[in-house]
């Protein structure tokens, strides 16, 4: 019974990763989001390195995007 399972959940869990394309695209999307996030901490500390202040740093283009 439980090899059944096992079975089915390892079936369903690769055509769920090789077969959906939402599932890829979301994955993309999260990694380009989190790319994202690190870069404009940086250019923060950055800016805070240089007297100025974080709120004042200009809204990047693919920071638009997403």
């Amino acid at each position: 019974m439980f090899d059944k399972v096992i079975k089915y959940l390892k079936s369903y869990n690769k055509s769920l990763i090789y077969e959906d394309k939402s599932l890829a695209r979301q994955i993309e999307d999260y990694l380009k989001k989190l790319d994202i996030q690190q870069k404009r901490k940086a250019a923060e500390k950055e800016a805070q390195e240089k007297g100025m202040r974080a709120k004042d740093l200009p809204i990047t283009e693919e920071e638009r995007a997403y």
